[in-house]
């Protein structure tokens, strides 16, 4: 006998029963569709990964001006210029008109501050050495010219001298070994292993040691570099003996 009026819930009860009854039941199946998460950007070029090398360029003149002035405010204080406190000088450097005196592209590493810095240090003690050397001779010919005749030194005299000379000249030269990116480039030179580096990697070296490489119009080839590396060599106390 059926109700007159079926409720949701009786006529649920209904259908679950016939379900059953039938042998039908079974478990839905759902499906996910997973679409993948796009974010819009461009994919990224092949060796973007890659580890690039940042080739290095000569001071300008208004940054060699900078970078001394300070290596100079060290000296005179006592306290020597940090080379990460010099780089973030010249990112916030001013000009009297309040503008940037150096671009975002002209602020230097700590690194290459620090071997700025170690060059004018060194030029710095030569020059000090020389000066005193020459000091010396001045003092020696003096006493010579006192001691001797109007028309001749004395030979002790012109031996003094000369040794002092000789000195001179040779805390003038360049000292071995001459090194560069902890590399011992005479080592290199008299093994002719120079031409194992890349090109860059020898310009850099060139730029380290201070050589004159503006004439050097290629800078894919090896060669002029290696020229000048070679030369300096030969200048060297190792070479000399």
């Amino acid at each position: 006998m059926m109700l007159e009026q079926e409720t949701l819930y009786d006529r649920a009860k209904r259908e679950y029963s016939s379900k059953l009854t039938e042998g039908c039941s079974r478990i839905p199946s759902v499906q996910v569709t997973v679409q993948a998460k796009g974010d819009g950007l461009p994919p990224l070029p092949m060796g973007w990964a890659l580890k690039t090398i940042k080739k290095k360029v000569r001071f300008t003149k208004k940054q060699a001006e900078f970078l001394t002035d300070q290596f100079q405010k060290g000296e005179q204080s006592g306290r020597k210029s940090d080379p990460q406190e010099v780089s973030k000088a010249l990112s916030l450097a001013r000009d009297q008109a309040m503008e940037r005196r150096f671009q975002p592209g002209e602020v230097l590493t700590s690194q290459q501050i620090s071997g700025f810095f170690s060059r004018l240090s060194a030029k710095k003690r030569l020059e000090v050495t020389a000066a005193g050397n020459e000091a010396k001779a001045s003092e020696v010919s003096e006493v010579g010219m006192e001691s001797a005749d109007e028309d001749e030194i004395s030979a002790e005299a012109e031996s003094h001298l000369s040794a002092v000379c000789a000195n001179v000249m040779k805390e003038v030269a360049i000292q071995h070994p001459i090194v560069s990116f902890d590399l011992n480039i005479c080592e290199l030179v008299q093994k002719r292993t120079l031409r194992t580096l890349r090109a860059d990697r020898l310009r850099d070296m060139c730029i380290d040691l201070g050589l004159d490489i503006s004439d050097i119009s290629s800078q894919k080839r090896k060669k002029p570099y290696i020229a000048r590396l070679t030369q300096l060599v030969q200048e060297c106390t190792c070479t000399s003996k």
